[in-house]
């Protein structure tokens, strides 16, 4: 497995045919990143909230590649609406299973938001935050939380 890490919280775990990307916050809304969405070819999308550090280029990502893409129930009801596909909802506890492993969605203490419009910047109606660990049942060398 090759772990990319871009800048901030995005990571991309590639093995074989499958590229996961967690929380793409790339360039040139991260000025740090050293990729852009353009740039990352992405089968599945795992969002743990939904700050702009987080989202920024998700939809970017997600619109161009096709990927499955998992997050809190709100946040994948805001993806939809961006008009981004293949999108599974897990509520808190919740684990949607793929063919290479798991997305499991578990607390992560912290506030989640979105981008909003110019007299509301920020929209906190998007429901609690949620980690990305990795399930320890599957022995396919992918860590055991991401």
């Amino acid at each position: 497995m090759e772990i990319r890490y871009h800048g901030h919280s995005c990571f991309e775990l590639i093995d074989g045919e499958t590229t996961l990307l967690v929380d793409p916050f790339l360039a040139p809304n991260n000025p740090l990143a050293d990729a852009t969405a353009e740039d990352i070819d992405a089968t599945h999308l795992a969002l743990t909230h939904g700050h702009a550090d987080h989202v920024a280029d998700a939809v970017a990502v997600a619109r161009r590649t096709k990927p499955q893409c998992v997050a809190m129930v709100e946040l994948a009801n805001w993806l939809e609406e961006q008009g981004v596909e293949n999108v599974s909802d897990p509520n808190l506890g919740g684990t949607v299973i793929f063919d290479w492993g798991s997305i499991k969605l578990v607390p992560a203490w912290h506030t989640n938001t979105v981008p909003g419009s110019e007299e509301r910047p920020f929209s906190a109606e998007l429901g609690t935050p949620m980690g990305v660990p990795r399930g320890p049942d599957h022995q396919d060398g992918w860590p055991d939380h991401l």
